[in-house]
């Protein structure tokens, strides 16, 4: 197999293979592989017309594979095309539940599996996180009834051309923010930029949350299929209480009325991010597990 780096203009090959191919899972998604790729060092092939990931071998993480939600007579194909390629070295990442199962059936006794509950992406009901109903979301109800009262001159944009370079500033003021801005925060950093820089041509949906005329937050998103949004970015400033819920809220439902559930990404292990993930109480968690071929 030859692999390629991913490339923005690969963008109509990735959408034509996953609308016959719905993925639900955010790594699988062509934004988060092209917005990463540079860190994760992320390639493609096509073999015999399925699409297979590579990352990995920068020095930073070993090589590894990883095969978009297909059927499971795809996924063997597939699969089968790797192991030939691989041998004993193969790894393969981003595996959901079903594809778990496959290998498990199809291949019994071959790969050992770890289950990754950092990288397990939340999927979240779009209605209720639109309207916030019932007793446990009241908090969240009140925090954004707190931000309009706190600041009555609030309003929410679209961002464009003329106003992203002040959600490049967001972003930039959270980062400086952070204490531990280690390698992994500085390519959010630059993921922000390139996410906003490329926001047109990779077809976003770009919102902001703008007081007395200065943006104090924003949030990027799109439609992994029709009915799984996925907010791949949310900055605000925190010196404005609510801030990151009144985005959350308004940046749904102005974009993604129509999607029955949201995927807000994994927690990578932070107990911070943890917490305020599982505070909005998830509808469900698409686990993610590893396989390792056994020698």
């Amino acid at each position: 197999m030859e692999f390629k780096e991913i490339k923005l203009s690969d963008k109509p090959l990735f959408d034509e293979y996953y609308k016959k191919h719905p993925q639900d899972m955010c790594f699988l998604g062509f934004s988060i592989l092209y917005l990463w790729k540079d860190y994760l060092k992320c390639e493609f092939a096509v073999a015999d017309g399925e699409i297979i990931l590579k990352k990995g071998g920068n020095g930073r993480f070993p090589v590894n594979f990883s095969l978009p939600q297909t059927t499971k007579n795809e996924f063997k194909k597939a699969l089968d095309m790797l192991i030939c390629e691989c041998g004993e070295d193969l790894r393969i990442t981003a595996l959901t539940a079903s594809q778990k199962e496959f290998v498990e059936e199809l291949y019994p006794g071959m790969f050992e599996f770890k289950e990754s509950r950092d990288s397990a992406n939340y999927v979240y009901e779009t209605e209720k996180m639109m309207s916030l109903a019932g007793k446990k979301l009241h908090g969240k109800r009140n925090h954004i009834n707190k931000f309009k009262t706190l600041y009555p001159n609030w309003e929410y944009i679209e961002i464009d051309n003329s106003n992203v370079y002040e959600c490049v500033k967001v972003a930039e003021r959270w980062f400086l923010e952070k204490e531990d801005g280690d390698e992994e925060m500085v390519q959010e950093l630059l993921t922000c930029k390139t996410a906003l820089n490329n926001m047109n041509e990779l077809g976003f949906k770009c919102g902001a949350i703008r007081v007395d005329g200065k943006i104090i937050a924003f949030s990027v998103g799109e439609f992994l299929n029709p009915r799984m949004a996925h907010i791949i970015i949310e900055k605000a400033d925190v010196n404005y209480p609510g801030a990151y819920t009144i985005i959350n809220n308004e940046f749904l439902k102005r974009n993604f009325s129509s999607s029955q559930f949201v995927n807000r990404e994994e927690d990578v292990g932070v107990e911070g991010l943890r917490k305020a993930k599982l505070s909005y109480y998830p509808a469900y968690l698409i686990d993610v597990y590893s396989a390792k071929k056994i020698k």
